[in-house]
This record gives C-alpha cells, structure tokens and sequence, in this order.
C-alpha cells in the first residue's frame, strides 16, 4: 500500500485483545478488539532481542541503574509493515516525506537520525540516510551515546564516507573498526565532531550485520565482543527476558528503564517496586496517533507497560493503585483528566504473578506515549510524581 496520510487517516486501529485478570475491576471504557498473531508478535519482539545481544550485560545493567538510564528502541520495519505501508525511495517528494514522518512520529527515534535525515548530512557523513534504518536501539552510556543500527546499508558506502571524515581502519581485541580516536574526544571544528559529540569515534559492524558506533573504543570491542556470544549479553539477563516475554503485542518502540526511572524520583514505597526492578513500556505497532485536525477519526494509539514486581501481593498492590487512579479520574496533567487523556485502558498481573501489565489507549493527538515516559508524567497513574491530584 503507498504511504499517503489520508490513507493513514482512514485505517481502523489495530490493538490486540486485553483483558483483565485476578479479578481486577473490568474498565467500562474502550473496547479493544484482537487483529494482532502470535507470529507478528513473536518476529517483531525478537528483533529487540537480536539488538540486545550485542549489549554487553554489565554495561546495560550499569546504564539502567543510573537514575534516569533507558535503552530506547524503535522499530520503523515493524511500524511500516503493520500499516501495510511501503517505504518512500526518497524524501525527495514531500508527499512521501510527510507521510513517512507522521507514520513514524509515534517511534521514539534517536535525534541524531531524525533531524540531520532530511538535510542529507547523514548521508554525507555516515553513508547511509534515515530511510535505510530499519531497527536501532541507543543508550547513554558511561562515556556518551552508544547505537546501533540495522537496515539497508551499505557497508562499502559506511567505509568510503567514514575514511572521508578522517577515520583509520584498525584492527583491535579481534575485532575489525573503524576509529577516528580510542576515546570520546571531539573537535567542534569538524562536521563528525558537532553531528555525534564524541559518540561516533568508533564504528564496527557486528557478526550479523548491525553497524555499532560507540565514543570509547573498548565500549565498541566489548560490544562485539557480546553478538558473538565471548561474554554475556543483555538479552541473557532474566528479568529483561520476563519483560519480553510479558510483551504480547509486536511493539514498534519501546523504553527499558528501572521502575524508578519510571515513576520519578517522588514515589510511594509501599506501591513502587524497589529501586532495582525493571519495567518495558512500548508503543503498540498497528494503533494510530489522531491527527490535530481530524480527532475523531481515530479513537487513539495504544502504549503498554509491564513493570516487574517481587510477588504477587506487590503487583496486585500495584495494579489496584492504577484502576484507582484511572476510574476515580485522579490525574491532572495540562488541565486534563483520565477521561480527557485515555479513550480506554486494561490493567492485569502477568501469567505467574511477579509483574503488572497495563495498556492504555491515547486519545489526544499532541500527547505521544513516549513523552509520559521521557517527562515522567506516567508516575501520575502509580500515586507518585507532582502531577498525581489528590
């Protein structure tokens, strides 16, 4: 199907079927309707997996104890398929230029690829452009930005604009890279320096194909050093895998952060997770964002989070706080209301109890799932935060 925003407009959302467990209170608002396989969801979910494998566990670990620490995930593969879209040859029509980003504008993609795409300066500098990018995931590490980056590209294109740029080919821990320094410093004077900050120094391709750029040189090797299995990786981790496999929609973007970094520094004890919890909050591939001047035409996308919780009595604890939130309308954010805010939400306990599941359905065009989570204003529904009314 070609991409146009009046066919954007005019699709049916697609949200899988959610229902409630453990005898929670059924929510009367938004009816949600299953259009979504097992299949989908287990091919776009694993392609998070594949980029979690090239992080190194200790690295992800300490990037997701640091307050605020989040691997950010998208998936424009994903996106595009569950629309039935095809992907624009070229940014060269604004036709296909403005579809492409309202199709996209749900994602939460790194600012790197999205503001410098439509000058060319990625192209230019990099050798590939934001429409060869199928799936990244990026994280701020000790020593800056780490990404990684799968699609179409084209690794001679990489290597020929890298060298352009200043970069050496070496080899280093077994591993071949390409480098401008071992560390992440960087000159303001160069187009390389003010594009990554640092963050671009090191540049390798992976066992399978995933171009990784990383500041400090032993962060790259330590990388390539997970795809290939030497050392351990994140998608090891079994608390990251509880969240995967508590993911039952395919999920076109998605945060992995600590329940703190979720909920915001001003948290009640007794109903947060302890610090050292993780949570995955996503945005459900097929579901569309309403656009600003045709609202009702598009009853709103659909966010999920799964947060992990010791036992069963803390997410029940958990899950209780939010229906209260969200049935006795206790949320005020920029004036609105649950009401105002969601056109309807599910809260469950997953299969064995250790962790709460919640989806909600947004219905306001200018309010994206992933600026809840980046402002931490989704701390409202658990209680916490100063945007929780009383």
């Amino acid at each position: 199907m070609k991409l146009t925003r009046r066919t954007l407009c005019r699709l049916s959302p697609v949200v899988p079927s959610l229902c409630l467990a453990n005898h929670l209170p059924v929510p009367a608002v938004g009816a949600i309707q299953d259009t979504q396989s097992d299949l989908h969801h287990f091919q776009a979910n694993e392609r998070l997996v594949r980029m979690l494998r090239h992080i190194p566990a200790s690295l992800g670990r300490q990037v997701l104890s640091e307050p605020g620490g989040a691997l950010n995930w998208f998936d424009v593969e994903e996106r595009m398929d569950a629309l039935g879209f095809s992907f624009p040859e070229s940014f060269e029509v604004s036709g296909d230029r403005s579809a492409y980003l309202e199709a996209t504008r749900p994602l939460h993609i790194d600012n790197m690829l999205s503001v410098n795409a439509l000058g060319g300066d990625l192209e230019r500098l990099l050798g590939f452009g934001l429409l060869d990018v199928r799936q990244s995931i990026s994280f701020i590490g000790p020593d800056g930005m780490v990404r990684l980056i799968a699609g179409v590209i084209d690794e001679q294109s990489v290597t020929q604009a890298l060298l352009g740029q200043g970069y050496s080919e070496i080899d280093e821990g077994g591993h071949s890279l390409m480098s401008l320094s071992a560390e992440s410093d960087f000159e303001m004077s160069s187009d390389i320096g003010r594009l990554g900050l640092g963050s671009l120094n090191n540049a390798a391709w992976t066992s399978d194909g995933v171009l990784a750029f990383a500041g400090r040189r032993q962060t790259l090797i330590a990388m390539l050093d997970s795809a290939t299995g030497s050392i351990p990786s994140l998608a090891d981790d079994a608390e990251i895998q509880q969240l995967l496999d508590h993911a039952m929609e395919p999920l076109s973007s998605a945060m992995i952060l600590s329940s703190k970094s979720l909920f915001g520094e001003i948290a009640d004890d007794e109903i947060v997770p302890d610090d050292d919890s993780l949570a995955l909050t996503g945005f459900v591939s097929g579901s569309l964002v309403p656009v600003s001047d045709e609202p009702d035409q598009v009853p709103g996308s659909t966010m999920v989070l799964i947060i992990n919780t010791p036992d069963q009595s803390q997410s029940m604890d958990l899950a209780k706080q939010v229906l209260l939130t969200l049935e006795g309308n206790r949320i005020s954010l920029q004036g609105l209301d649950a009401s105002d805010l969601f056109a309807g939400w599910d809260v469950r306990l997953v299969p064995n109890g250790d962790g709460v599941r919640i989806a909600l359905r947004l219905k306001r065009w200018e309010i994206l799932w992933s600026d809840l989570v980046v402002r931490r204003e989704i701390g409202m529904l658990f209680g916490t935060g100063l945007l929780f009314g009383d």
